[in-house]
Order: C-alpha cells, then structure tokens, then sequence
C-alpha cells in the first residue's frame, strides 16, 4: 500500500523489491538500480511534501481556530466551511503520517521489519479514503445549503436548524470513517483483522472502482445543484439589469447588492470545487487506471515504475497544493473569515507583546482589534440598515396596492 494518496506507488515498491508484495505472482521485482533512483528521489521529495503540507495545516488551523472570535452564532455556511476547513486539516496530517511511516521509513530508511507497520498502514489509508468522503459530502452540503438559502430564503430558518445541521455535521465526519473501516474489515482473511492486515482486495480494479464512484456521483450531484442555481441567479441579473432604467431606488440598490453577495459566494465555492476536482479528482483518475489487476494500466507492466512514480508525484503535489490554498480562499473570500482571523492574529499579537513587557505594542495590537471589531460592527450596521429599508418599501408598496 502507498503513502501518499490512494495509489500504491510508495510502500508497495518497497514491497516489490523485497519480493513480499500483494501483487500477483507474475509481478517482477523491482531491479536495485531503480530501487536506488526511488530512495534517492524520496529522500529529498518526501521532505519537500512536508514543508508543504505544513503550511496547509497551519493555515487550516487558523482558519478553524478563528472561529472562537466571532462575535455572533456563526452562520449554517460559515459552520459548514468550517468544518471543511477542519477536514482539510485532517487531510494533511494524515497525509504526513502516511508519508512518514508508509513512504520515508521503509524506502529512505529502509526500516521495513516492524510488526505494525502494515496494518498502521493499512489504518493510514482508511483514514485517508475517509477523508476524501468527507470533503466531497461537505462540498454537497454547502451546496445544498445555497440552495435552500437562494430558492426558498423565507423558509431557510424552518429548514437549517442548529440542531440539524448538529447532526448533519456529525453525519458528514463519522458515516464516512464507518463505511472504511466496515469495508476494509467484512472482507474475510482480508483487512484489519487478517494476519498481517494482508488486503489483496485493495489492488484490484472493484474495489477502485467502487471507491471511484462512491467519489464521483456526490461531486456530479454537487456540480449539478451550482448549475441549477447559477442558472437561477442568471435570470434574476436578466430581469434586474432590465428594469435598470426603469427605477432607481433604494430597494433596486438593497436587490443589486444581495444578487452580488449570492453570486460571490457561489463562485467562491466553486472555486474551493474546482480545486477539489483537479487534485482527489486526478488523485482517484489514477487510482482506479493503475494498480496491479483489472485496471487499464498495469503496475511495473504496462505503465514502468519510474513513470508511475513520476504521475504519483504531480498528482500528490496537487492535492497538497489544494490543502495549502483552501485557507487563502477562505480568508480572501469570506468576509466573515477575514475578518475573525484579523482578530486573532491581533489578539495573539497582543498576548505575546504583553509577555515580553513591551509597554506601547499592546496599545497598537488592541488599536488594530478594536478597529477591527468597529469595521465588522459596521459592517453589520449596513446590513441591517438595508434590510430595513428593503421591509419597509416593501410594507408601503403593499399598502399603496391595496
């Protein structure tokens, strides 16, 4: 099994060329000049993953960290992004895991003897397959949620309830994790609980196939729904654009400047779905294409190690680039999310300051809080401000009508 993300290109060579992989017994071994050319590679790109996926958990901690300084109940899709965020987080980590233990040690180190190594791989790469479900079922989720929030928005409230949306957070992280670990353990003399965690079943083109699909019908699903909606608002911007010249009003600017935040928002999570969709997208292309029976590239046959090595390699690079960069859309694109990371980087400067005993530092970091808490006060003033005035023409054109 691998260490990088659900293909079988790292810990499997070491299998191969120590003759004691789950291949077939017509699989090659490994020869020692390509063995040295994957330790030699490992040996710097492995560390290289590192640095960047930890700047993805360090930026995914921020993102979820920030949410103990909002200054209101946080909204059911800043919630939802949260808990994404938090997915993200989890990504990465076991990803440096898998890396460090399925990857690192056994190629680079060649420490390949210990007796719970395969099975903490094995458990690495349930985890890891868990957290991809989780991603995608967020990803429906939030679509789903502006949905509800753009074609029903009177009913919105009645529909999401904090309760609800409770329970389906809690869904979204444990009925995935359930499946794996259920799936890599009904397999008789298979999975966790053979000897070994031995999984020839893992290498076979059903199984990839099914962890394909299960994949891919939740993102179709995702995608169709921002059609349905981009459609939606579309039609709104024709008949608002229509009646430009026809009215000037208070209520035209409240409508234009609501049309603009729902068309913000759909793009900005289809921007996070566009990059989901080129990296565990490319990632699961590859995984149900190469393994060792059934697929259409055969491992260390028709597709070389080197080359396998090579793809394995971008693809992986693309997924963690997606890891590091979800925070920085996040944070430039929702303005609740700026604004809260603004007042904990403030208040974590403060803090630190305070230690030191600097005695004007503290001054300027509660400034720039306190600024910060006026903005988003602001912020929040204007809104209001605009909704009241979107009820009250409201309530007068419904009065002058009757």
């Amino acid at each position: 099994m691998d260490g990088t993300a659900m293909n079988i290109t790292s810990s499997s060579i070491t299998k191969l060329a120590m003759g004691t992989s789950n291949a077939s017994s017509s699989s090659k071994l490994v020869d020692m000049e390509t063995m040295m050319w994957i330790r030699s590679t490992y040996a710097w790109m492995i560390p290289c993953m590192w640095v960047v996926l930890t700047i993805a958990i360090i930026g995914n901690s921020c993102i979820v960290l920030s949410a103990r300084w909002l200054r209101h109940s946080p909204s059911p899709n800043l919630r939802l992004c949260l808990s994404l965020a938090a997915s993200d987080l989890w990504s990465a980590f076991v990803m440096m895991a898998g890396l460090l233990i399925n990857s690192y040690i056994p190629t680079v180190l060649q420490l390949y003897k210990a007796e719970w190594q395969p099975c903490f791989s094995l458990l690495t790469e349930i985890i890891r397959l868990s957290a991809m479900l989780t991603s995608d079922f967020h990803l429906l989720a939030i679509a789903f949620n502006h949905l509800i929030g753009i074609m029903a928005p009177l009913k919105y409230k009645v529909i999401v309830t904090t309760r609800r949306l409770r329970i389906g957070v809690a869904c979204l992280w444990v009925v995935p994790l359930v499946l794996m670990m259920v799936w890599f353990s009904a397999r008789k003399g298979e999975g966790l609980f053979a000897k070994n965690c031995s999984h020839p079943f893992y290498f076979r083109l059903p199984f990839r196939l099914a962890v394909f699909i299960l994949f891919i019908v939740p993102l179709i699903f995702t995608l169709s729904v921002y059609a349905f909606i981009l459609v939606h608002l579309f039609r709104q911007k024709a008949l608002s654009d229509l009646g430009n010249t026809l009215r000037r009003s208070i209520n035209y600017s409240s409508g234009q400047n609501a049309l603009k935040r729902k068309f913000r928002v759909v793009w900005t999570t289809l921007l996070i779905v566009g990059t989901f969709m080129l990296s565990w997208g490319l990632c699961l292309l590859y995984f149900v294409s190469v393994c060792i029976d059934g697929c259409v590239y055969i491992y260390g046959q028709s597709l070389s190690i080197r080359n396998s090595l090579i793809i394995s390699s971008v693809v992986n690079a693309l997924l963690m680039a997606k890891l590091a960069c979800n925070p920085l859309i996040y944070a430039m694109r929702i303005n609740h999310v700026r604004v809260t990371v603004k007042r904990m980087l403030s208040s974590w400067r403060m803090t630190l300051f305070h230690r030191k005993g600097s005695g004007t530092r503290p001054t300027s970091a509660i400034a720039t809080c306190t600024n910060n808490h006026r903005s988003s006060h602001a912020f929040e003033l204007d809104a209001y401000s605009e909704r009241r005035q979107s009820e009250t023409l409201v309530r007068l054109h419904s009065s002058s009508q009757t």
